[in-house]
């Protein structure tokens, strides 16, 4: 389970998707099925991507998750809010 859960969405098939304030794992967003079980996470695409930040909000349609973040440092400056973009199904 992650440390904190900052922002939750819910697909058109039950699953349940969550961006994570900090999880060693990698974990920044994860993705849950309907009954609880993990199935999908972002695996350090997001903490140690480009620009590499912090999740607070999340956000799904039917083909796509979107998350926001705070960045680290990488592109921009450090603070500046960025949001990235994941198929649901494959999470790349």
């Amino acid at each position: 389970m992650p440390m904190s859960l900052s922002s939750i969405a819910v697909d058109d098939e039950g699953a349940v998707y969550s961006a994570n304030g900090w999880d060693e794992a990698g974990h920044d967003w994860k993705k849950w099925d309907r009954d609880g079980r993990s199935v999908l996470h972002s695996n350090f695409q997001v903490r140690n991507g480009n620009p590499n930040g912090m999740p607070y909000r999340i956000a799904v349609d039917e083909r796509f998750l979107y998350v926001v973040y705070i960045s680290h440092h990488g592109y921009g400056k450090i603070g500046s809010h960025w949001i990235q973009r994941f198929d649901r199904r494959t999470g790349k």
